[in-house]
């Protein structure tokens, strides 16, 4: 299920492709996203908020979502166009796969599950289509995963 919020040449894609970007002259910035290990850790990082605004993002309604999308950006050192679902059948276990299927976006261990597979993908993945799947984490997407995911696996 696509939601265009996030299509690949619209406004929100390429603010975000150029936030993501402007990071590699962001060290100390970048460094800090990286250190944290839950979306509350990337709240308190003042240059959060102001990356919040520089994209137009309301974090009053949907700061924790943002928090999680953005720290799990940090880590992304190569925007890889191959498709993230087949990355993860090839490189991710099924046991790991289906915890991260159980857990809800809010939950701490979603973002360390992330983290752990942006690390197994080498740092290197679609930077767009992880954003929107972590936006729109619930039993849809966790659907579309799973279904992607075991598909690949029978290949």
């Amino acid at each position: 299920m696509r939601n265009h919020r996030f299509k690949r040449d619209g406004e929100l894609a390429r603010k975000l492709k150029n936030w993501w970007e402007d990071l590699e002259n962001q060290k100390g910035f970048r460094s800090e996203l990286r250190r944290a290990r839950n979306a509350n850790d990337v709240i308190f990082v003042p240059s959060f908020h102001r990356s919040c605004q520089s994209l137009d993002l309301d974090v009053l309604k949907e700061g924790e979502r943002w928090a999680i999308i953005l720290g799990l950006l940090s880590h992304v050192k190569k925007d890889d166009k191959k498709c993230l679902l087949e990355q993860i059948a090839l490189k991710v276990k099924g046991p790991r796969f289906l915890r991260l299927l159980q857990r809800k976006r809010e939950d701490d261990g979603f973002y360390m599950d992330m983290m752990r597979i942006i690390r197994l993908l080498k740092n290197e993945l679609n930077i767009i289509y992880l954003a929107e799947s972590v936006y729109y984490w619930g039993a849809d997407r966790k659907k579309e995963w799973a279904f992607a995911y075991f598909q690949d696996k029978r290949k």
